[in-house]
């Protein structure tokens, strides 16, 4: 067995097996069996709204204005976008909902919705049903290590609609204000909306690992 080529007891080497495989996951608890993987597109049939508990939400922008400009700086749709950040009652790690409209005096429908900054975490994503334009698919690219995820609407939200609350459940403990979000169609646009990032522990073993690396090729360049 391991343990024994490694020369160290059953007990001590199940529990060292345990904390590496902990670090190599990123301590990494998938929110539900399925997950989206980079480099997947998912067909998505949405799911009732999560059970969440009356302190469970941890930030909420408001509605964000945003106006998607075209190649000629054209005002080809408007809206606003909502984004909240909720700790899953089922897992204790953060779920990020997105909820967007189009406004009514804009041209094009809008066919895409992109949320990123989801690199390194596993994403469970879909749709909460009965609230809106619900989207087709869902694809994770393999740009930025996977970090971006699009939801497809194939005939758009239209103008004066709203779109289906989009859920992205994820294994991240904390979250930031860092990340972004993207509506296109005929135009473009990219606003900031809050993403997840690594619990501080996370950091520390990183920055250990980084240091250890750092010292063993001190010493074997003596």
């Amino acid at each position: 067995m391991l343990e024994k080529k490694l020369g160290i007891s059953t007990g001590k080497g199940k529990a060292i097996l345990l904390i590496a495989a902990l670090i190599a996951s990123g301590f990494g608890v998938a929110a539900k069996a399925v997950v989206i993987t980079s480099g997947q597109t998912l067909s998505v049939s949405g799911e009732a709204a999560p059970a969440f508990a009356s302190n469970a939400l941890l930030y909420d922008s408001g509605e964000v204005p945003f106006n998607g400009l075209d190649a000629s700086s054209d005002v080809v749709f408007s809206g606003d976008l909502d984004s909240k950040v909720y700790t899953d009652p089922s897992t204790g790690y953060l779920d990020f909902v997105y909820l967007f409209s189009n406004d009514s005096d804009s041209q094009d429908s809008i066919l895409t919705f992109s949320a990123s900054f989801f690199s390194g975490y596993t994403t469970d994503a879909d749709y909460i049903t009965g609230t809106g334009t619900a989207p087709a698919t869902v694809e994770r690219n393999t740009q930025n290590a996977g970090g971006t995820l699009n939801y497809s609407f194939p005939d758009g939200v239209a103008p004066n609609s709203d779109a289906a609350e989009l859920i992205i459940k994820t294994n991240s403990p904390n979250y930031s204000l860092t990340g972004l979000a993207s509506l296109q169609d005929g135009g473009n646009v990219t606003i900031t909306a809050p993403g997840p990032v690594p619990e501080p522990a996370t950091f520390a073993i990183t920055g250990f690992a980084l240091l250890a690396l750092g010292s063993r090729r001190r010493s074997s360049r003596r």
